[in-house]
């Protein structure tokens, strides 16, 4: 009885390791691989918050997640995302003024935190894609803004590299057990 317990000891182990390599290679995949699919799928557009400027909506270490809009059905108070063409910073900016000026619209946003709105109101056409927010998630974009740094690139691909051998490591351990089940 007591050798019968030891080997069902060690077939639960297996189990547990193998259960375990799984799910960090899927996890992996999943931080790795999730949010470009979600951008390339379904067009959503996903943003770490890295300042104050909209707190207390959003604080530093928050993730907006946003879809597009046509420009021509923004309305005060949408928070959007937009590419500063002075620094290149993307941020993202509640809308306080939306004017339509026939062809285009005139959109001035602020942050909620700020004291002025942008000194540049945006030109875009009617027709124009405007990252829209429509979710907000806590403490999620620490990870990612984590992940999008050259560091975290690198970490990412190896975690990838890892998980991937612990899935090959497994299938040779389950070959090699089921070529030689009585494991002589």
């Amino acid at each position: 009885m007591g050798r019968r317990s030891a080997k069902e000891s060690q077939t639960s182990r297996k189990i547990i390791t193998r259960v375990g390599v799984i799910a960090s290679s899927i996890f992996a995949s999943v931080l790795v691989a999730g949010p470009l699919a979600l951008h390339y799928l379904l067009g959503m557009s996903i943003s770490p918050v890295l300042s104050s400027s909209m707190a207390p909506y959003v604080e530093p270490g928050d993730l907006l997640i946003s879809m597009p809009a046509l420009a021509s059905t923004l309305s005060v108070g949408d928070i959007i995302t937009l590419r500063d063409s002075d620094s290149n910073t993307v941020f993202a900016h509640r809308i306080v003024q939306l004017q339509d000026q026939g062809e285009t619209i005139r959109l001035t946003t602020k942050g909620d935190a700020n004291p002025v709105a942008e000194e540049n109101p945006f030109l875009l056409s009617q027709e124009a894609s405007v990252p829209k927010e429509v979710l907000k998630l806590k403490w999620l974009g620490t990870p990612l803004a984590l992940i999008n740094s050259e560091q975290g690139r690198n970490a990412s691909v190896s975690l990838l590299v890892f998980a991937n051998l612990g899935l090959i490591y497994y299938a040779f351990q389950k070959r090699a057990t089921k070529d030689n089940p009585t494991g002589n």
